[in-house]
């Protein structure tokens, strides 16, 4: 919901080597998602038409495959969980591009490890 740090993130992504498809809202997010495969979202706790929370959980029941690190510039929110309890991944805002770089790394070597063990 926020233009300048949409702008900052999608620079920090490109420069990552990430391809980047961007939305403003949790509605737009999901558009892109029925008609483009995405591996991995990073989404904010708090956004217009949905909380991170809310949009994470229909992605896991829609698209299982896409991985989901929510994000919050607020330190004293509760750290969000998925349906199973588990932590999800997150990162506190301002993000720094090695913390960045670093976690969607790690969310997508265990989606590989995930994907390589259930199909032994």
């Amino acid at each position: 919901d926020d233009d300048s740090v949409l702008s900052v993130l999608r620079s920090m992504l490109q420069m990552l080597g990430y391809r980047v498809l961007c939305a403003d809202r949790a509605a737009t997010a999901l558009q892109i998602l029925r008609r483009e495969r995405v591996d991995l979202m990073l989404a904010d706790s708090v956004m217009p038409g949905a909380s991170g929370e809310a949009l994470e959980a229909e992605v896991a029941q829609r698209w299982p495959a896409t991985r989901v690190v929510l994000m919050s510039g607020y330190a004293d929110r509760p750290r969000p969980r998925d349906a199973q309890g588990g932590r999800l991944p997150f990162l506190d805002k301002p993000i720094d591009l090695k913390d960045l770089a670093f976690m969607l790394r790690r969310v997508l070597d265990s989606a590989s490890a995930s994907a390589v063990g259930s199909a032994q």
